[in-house]
């Protein structure tokens, strides 16, 4: 079992002397105030810290005085909540004062604010989340994280099926932590209640479902994780296409720094019409969904064997359908099979112009007049030049061009 210290490392951001000026500015009067969450987690599994919580006693309308009186920019970013943004030296910190549930409704909990740290600890989602530490790098546990974080296990806080009806997008950020955090099997209770209450994800809104998905699509064990969703029922709550969980695991492997959308295409990107149902279910960006159209209508154009396709039709595809979508496609193509793009022919996609030479403005300059026949003989033009190859040189591209205007001028 890996050994946990009982204290983090002090270091990089940990270390800013702007995070001791505002703990100590905090924690007056009999105040106090903590790092909290998963800074400290970070910390204590050797990751990279990138953002710093703080939770204290002191109530948000006595943050923003002690804050303002000291010359830090304040931002009520959830004052209802608790949480107020105090910007010191130009690093933000979220401030939330120590608070209890007192009703939650599945999708948001009205608050109590409080002094005591108790309450604060048990209303988080799980043991590892709610570690707390002073500014000297001392670890508060109230509820077993420590035990947790050295069995490199991902545990709700008490009754897993309480702490999910409180949020049920903690179902999505049990699944997403498991894959980031956890090593072997998950925890039965959390699983089980997981699995138990996927109805309420329903009740989500779409854009909430997207966000922790995308990250669950990037996590360190996307694959297998994605998998257990699809087993225990809680995938179809998130898209209604059928996964294709292997040519997942194939791009993953080829391909591991590929982003969220490439792999959300490889599970579940076949026609237009899926991307159409994903852009609903998943409230997609019209970018993340131009992008899974474009993968989808370039798919059935590309060979499955590409290393034997002639290198002009490869790059005659990769013009019409632009060399990233192309090679998104084709990678996805070639994962279905359990192959990865040959260097060669990712050479060869790349090696496509971007941009057609002819132009209604270069038409216009030999005196041609303004009209429909315009788009006409620029179509005919980019059309041999595609035939021939792309050809760069001015006297080819010009005799096409020539040619495609006695065509249709």
């Amino acid at each position: 079992m890996i050994t946990t210290p009982a204290c983090i490392p002090m270091t990089g951001l940990l270390a800013a002397n702007s995070l001791r000026r505002l703990l100590d500015l905090l924690a007056q009067d009999g105040d106090t105030a903590y790092i909290v969450g998963g800074a400290v987690r970070n910390a204590l599994v050797g990751r990279p810290v990138h953002e710093i919580d703080i939770a204290t006693s002191a109530t948000p309308s006595l943050v923003m005085a002690r804050a303002e009186s000291a010359g830090f920019k304040t931002i009520p970013t959830g004052i209802d909540h608790g949480t107020v943004t105090v910007m010191v030296d130009h690093t933000p910190y979220e401030v939330t004062t120590f608070r209890s549930d007192i009703a939650t409704d599945g999708r948001r909990a009205t608050v109590l604010f409080g002094r005591d740290i108790l309450p604060d600890a048990e209303r988080r989602d799980f043991t590892i989340n709610s570690l707390y530490a002073d500014q000297d790098g001392v670890i508060i546990d109230l509820v077993g994280g420590l035990a947790d974080i050295a069995a490199r296990r991902v545990r709700f806080i008490g009754d897993p099926i309480a702490r999910i009806r409180e949020d049920y997008l903690r179902i999505l950020r049990f699944f997403r932590f498991q894959s980031d955090y956890a090593e072997g099997a998950p925890d039965a209770a959390a699983l089980a209640a997981s699995k138990s209450e996927k109805n309420g994800l329903d009740t989500l809104s779409r854009e909430r479902i997207r966000a922790e998905f995308l990250k669950i699509l990037c996590s360190r064990r996307a694959v297998e994780t994605v998998a257990l969703m699809a087993e225990t029922g809680i995938l179809p709550h998130v898209i209604d296409q059928s996964p294709d969980i292997n040519t997942l695991r194939h791009l993953v492997a080829f391909h591991p720094a590929s982003d969220a959308i490439l792999r959300l295409a490889s599970l579940a990107v076949r026609s237009v019409h899926e991307c159409e149902s994903l852009r609903d279910k998943l409230r997609l960006s019209n970018h993340e969904f131009a992008t899974l159209k474009a993968i989808a209508t370039a798919l059935p154009a590309l060979p499955d064997t590409p290393e034997s396709t002639p290198p002009q039709q490869l790059r005659a595809l990769s013009y019409r359908h632009g060399h990233s979508h192309a090679l998104d496609a084709l990678r996805i193509k070639l994962a279905m099979h359990g192959t990865t793009v040959p260097d060669s022919v990712h050479t060869l996609i790349e090696s496509a112009p971007d941009s057609c030479p002819f132009t209604g403005a270069m038409l216009l300059a030999t005196g041609l007049a303004p009209g429909q026949h315009i788009g006409k003989i620029i179509t005919a033009a980019e059309t041999e030049w595609i035939a021939q190859d792309f050809p760069s040189e001015p006297p080819t591209r010009d005799t096409i061009l020539a040619n495609a205007v006695k065509q249709h001028a």
